[in-house]
Parts: C-alpha cells; structure tokens; sequence
C-alpha cells in the first residue's frame, strides 16, 4: 500500500511518460489533457487504498460534455468529495483551465484575458494547468521562495521528497492576470500539478464551495456554460464509499 507521497510521486512519473508520448506530433490541448486523464485515472484504479492513519480510497472517473456547447468555465472540473471517518461529507470544486507551451517557443498564447475573467466569476479560485515540453525547475516549493539558481536544495539533502522538476505546473488565475504574463513567466507563482492535486485539491483545499459554482461543475447550469470535462473524486476512509455526486448525465458521457 503507497503513502501518499509514493503516490504522488508515482503520478508524476506517469504524467512525464504522457507528455513523452504526446510531444511533438500530438502537441495539443485537448490530446494532451485526454492522455493525462486517463494516466491518472490508471494510476488510482490499481491502488485500491493509500495508507495513513486511517486507510484512504480515491476513486476517480472521467466524463466528457456529449455535444458542442460554448465552455466559459474551463476545460476540467474536478469534482471533489472527502469524506473522513465519523465526520460529514464535503464537497467542492476546482476549475482547471489547460494551456500548452507553444512548440519552439517560450509562450503560452492560447491564454486569453476575457476566458480568464469569466471563469473567475464563478470559480475565483480557479486554476491554469500549463503543460509543458521541457522539465523546469522554476516553480514554488515547499521552502516557499528560493532563488532556481540554487545548486541543490536543503530539503533534498535531507531526504525530504517532492518534485524537483515537473513539466506540467498549476498556477491560479488570478495571479496570472496580476502578472499579465502569458510565458514561463508564469511558473514564478506555480506548483507542480501533482502536488497541487494531491496535496491541495484531494485534501480540500483551493476548491469552490458555494452552491452556484457547484450546479455549474456537475453541469446543472447550461444556460451559465459549462466544462469540458468532469472528473468526479471520491476520498474517502473506510472501505463504504459515499453516495457519489450526481452529474448531469443529460449532457455527459463517461470517458473509457
């Protein structure tokens, strides 16, 4: 049974071999955040739990909108619920918005400020995964602030793990609109996905709450425009798993 840091750093392992495989002939948004849903989706189902105090379960499942609809809120919602032993269930929401690297340069045009604002209305917490070709240092860690000049870090040197250099980053929104960078300018206020994902979203943090953001991330608000893709989260401990989120099954269809 992994920890959860052999979990994470057994999903970023998987997320670099997908990048592999789709660089530089399938070099495309949405190629890439179908590849690296399903390597995720992989890498959960052949672990049935994660150990901890308690053993956790995260059962993980992919659906796509069945239809051409205008998408203002972002290109992945992560659907989220934790449930911790003897305590209620909670429920929340990331917005993700996936931009890559563009080929032969440092920029990621595909960002565009009005997409970026709209989001922001429903989900202000709201995140850009930025795929990218080439492994970067450049990224917060868990020191927080450093200069990415330092030969080697004092936390690696005393065995503490985390992700030395990724290739797929997550940055709030909001902070990128402050910056008004639209390059790996963008990494200076970035994390690796992965320990954005496991250590931020899968223990309930940087999510949405509130009612409206939640009926728009299940896909109940058509008329507001709605994501791309849903992937609904289970965390839970135990082995009875909660009853699941109900999605809009009218407008999506479960990913293979």
């Amino acid at each position: 049974m992994d920890t959860w840091i052999e979990m994470t750093s057994t999903m970023e392992k998987d997320i670099n071999e997908t990048i592999d495989s789709c660089y530089p002939y399938d070099w495309e948004e949405n190629h890439i955040t179908r590849s690296l849903l399903a390597s995720i989706r992989s890498t959960f189902s052949s672990r049935r739990y994660l150990r901890g105090v308690e053993n956790v379960a995260v059962s993980f499942e992919s659906y796509k909108l069945d239809g051409k609809y205008e998408t203002h809120f972002g290109d992945i919602v992560f659907l989220i619920q934790i449930a911790r032993k003897g305590e209620k269930p909670i429920v929340g929401a990331a917005f993700v918005e996936a931009k890559r690297r563009d080929l032969k340069s440092i920029r990621y045009s595909e960002i565009k400020v009005p997409q970026a604002r709209r989001i922001l209305r429903v989900a202000p917490r709201a995140f850009y995964v930025l795929y990218d070709y080439e492994f970067t240092t450049r990224f917060v860690t868990q020191e927080g602030y450093s200069p990415w000049t330092t030969p080697r870090s004092p936390m690696i040197a005393r065995g503490v793990e985390y992700a030395q250099v990724a290739r797929v980053l997550a940055t709030p929104i909001n902070a990128a609109l402050a910056s008004g960078s639209k390059d790996i300018g963008l990494y200076n206020q970035a994390l690796p996905f992965t320990a954005q994902f496991m250590s931020r979203y899968l223990c309930g943090l940087d999510l949405e709450y509130e009612p409206e953001a939640l009926a728009v991330a299940a896909g109940w608000r058509e008329k507001k425009g709605l994501p791309r893709r849903i992937v609904r989260v289970d965390v839970y401990e135990g082995r009875e798993p909660p009853e699941p989120i109900k999605i809009n099954d009218n407008l999506y269809r479960q990913e293979g």
